[in-house]
This record gives C-alpha cells, sequence and structure tokens, in this order.
C-alpha cells in the first residue's frame, strides 16, 4: 500500500479515494478513454489513456494537444504535462 493510501482517523483519504473512482467512471464514458491502472483505484493517482479520444481531437485543432491542457485549465484542473493527449496520469486531489 502506499504511504498516501494510508486512511487517517477521519478516512478523509478514503472520501477521496470515492471522489476520485466517481470522476473515473465519468471520465471511463468518453468514448475512446481508458483507465490504464487497477480498477476500482485505491488511490487517487491513475495512468489514463485518451488515444481514441483527446489524441484523435488533437490531430486537427489549431492547438494540436495543448488545447486540452486550456479546457482544464478553464475548469481549475491543474498540473497535466501540457500538450499530453494519449497516455498520462492525473491525480484527482491537489
Amino acid at each position: 500500500m502506499l504511504p498516501s493510501a494510508r486512511a487517517g482517523a477521519d478516512g478523509a483519504l478514503d472520501e477521496e479515494v470515492k471522489k476520485s473512482n466517481y470522476f473515473l467512471e465519468q471520465f471511463q464514458r468518453i468514448e475512446g478513454s481508458r483507465v490504464l491502472s487497477q480498477w476500482p483505484r485505491k488511490h487517487t493517482l491513475t495512468k489514463v489513456d485518451t488515444t481514441g479520444s483527446f489524441d484523435v481531437v488533437a490531430k486537427t485543432h489549431k492547438r494540436r494537444g495543448f488545447f486540452f491542457s486550456d479546457e482544464l485549465k478553464e475548469r481549475g484542473i491543474i498540473g497535466e504535462f501540457a500538450g499530453a493527449t494519449r497516455t498520462w496520469k492525473l491525480n484527482t486531489t491537489a
């Protein structure tokens, strides 16, 4: 078990993992997007594959992969590698 996955007395991490799994359930509804990490998640760091979704858009978008970073940033999601639209990692906690 990762040190960050140890639940505290209040179960705050357990709640964050539940939120992460909910997000990833919604994420997988996007055609061509997959979770590459173990499912369901036991911690909040996750490797995902978007070669069949966001990468397809990036091939024809004038901003290439950076359109995705722009969209995430507008929604308050930060920390992804700018231009990444294929296989990348995300963490749902700050």
